[in-house]
């Protein structure tokens, strides 16, 4: 009797914790999804336009108030300067000696930095925020243009309507454009998103056509490999390197398990997988997606529709179009190298290590698929 008595209890007590998941199993109560508020995810333009929102909502309480707006700037958390149209900034005499601004700079109409100086909170302008050389600046949004002076370093983030980029520019974090991002020469960066991103100020300002004409897809001599095509998705898998003869077309999607080199002027209606080394040639197309395991050797003039994506690094020479106006794309590898003469992007270009804008002299050979969008 006290044995059935002490196993029953011990059962008692065993399944006393379970009860709750036993009544929610057999009559739900919480199955709903969660309302997700999608103003907080990772994307940097819906944060900054609500950090915009935030800053204007803050100005009119500020003006509405009795005592003066510096005086009410001063005692917000954090304190903040205000700064007038073409006037210079009210910095004090210690902010001015460690050239150090510790306050929340906002900009009522456009807004000139002065050169030299570290903002240490954010800025915000209402219309263009111009800066000076060797700025340091903690993270910036303008209802306008951004213009970064030569020498200036960004550390966290910035975002305007458009982004004008002078040189030896180094941009850490997001840099963020709602219409435009213009690099006017060498830079540094990681993370670009924008409609169009311009490197170089050159682009050619009128549509034309390849100068030659491009002959039917023939096998490269001197491949050494096998070739399998697979017509029930138009996939065609070299076994080993692979190398296409110039100006030929190849149809359908191309899978190399060696490396690739795409002789000048090819195209490729499809998408490409390398599994070593891409060496792209000058004036080639790829109507599709470019994924590499190793290196992606971009050359001049070279236009590509989809996404290019390196487990290694990209190299992207002058004159190149990636991506469309009406079909944005992206570019993702730990390392990025982009020649700032007249490339364009229209989308999104990510480099997880190091991202790498350089400049070397153009020899005037202009991309044909680039309109003057920059």
């Amino acid at each position: 009797m006290w044995l059935l008595l002490f196993v029953t209890l011990a059962i008692a007590l065993a399944l006393l914790p379970l009860i709750p998941a036993i009544l929610e199993l057999v009559y739900p109560t919480d199955i709903k999804p969660l309302n997700i508020e999608y103003d907080y995810d990772r994307n940097i333009r819906r944060f900054a336009e609500r950090f915009s929102h935030m800053l204007r909502k803050e100005i009119s309480i500020l003006y509405t108030q009795e005592e003066s707006i510096e005086l009410s700037a001063e005692k917000a958390v954090p304190p903040k300067l205000f700064a007038l149209p073409n006037l210079p900034l009210a910095l004090k005499e210690h902010e001015v000696q460690q050239q150090q601004l510790n306050r929340r700079l906002i900009g009522l109409g456009t807004l000139k930095l002065p050169a030299n100086m570290k903002f240490n909170q954010e800025i915000y302008a209402e219309n263009d925020l111009i800066g000076g050389e060797k700025n340091h600046i903690r993270a910036a949004v303008a209802e306008n243009t951004i213009f970064l002076a030569p020498h200036t370093i960004v550390s966290r983030w910035i975002h305007a309507r458009e982004i004008k980029i002078s040189h030896n520019v180094k941009l850490y974090g997001r840099t963020s454009g709602k219409e435009k991002i213009s690099f006017e020469g060498s830079a540094f960066f990681e993370r670009l998103h924008a409609p169009i991103i311009c490197f170089g100020n050159e682009i050619e300002k009128n549509l034309s056509t390849k100068n030659f004409q491009p002959t039917p897809f023939q096998p490269a001599v001197d491949i050494g490999n096998s070739f399998q095509h697979y017509s029930n998705d138009n996939r065609s898998i070299a076994i080993g390197d692979f190398k296409l003869p110039p100006n030929s077309v190849f149809e359908g999607n191309l899978i190399v398990k060696g490396n690739l080199n795409l002789s000048k002027g090819v195209i490729i209606n499809g998408s490409v997988k390398v599994h070593g080394k891409t060496i792209l040639e000058s004036e080639v197309t790829i109507h599709g997606a470019l994924i590499g395991i190793d290196t992606i050797l971009c050359g001049k003039s070279c236009s590509i529709d989809g996404p290019i994506v390196s487990e290694k690094e990209i190299d992207i020479m002058s004159d190149c179009r990636l991506g469309h106006e009406d079909k944005p794309t992206s570019i993702n590898s730990p390392i990025i190298k982009i020649d700032a003469n007249n490339t364009v992007v229209y989308g999104t270009v990510w480099a997880a290590k190091q991202g790498i804008v350089y400049l070397l002299e153009n020899d005037n050979n202009k991309n044909p698929f680039i309109s003057n969008v920059c």
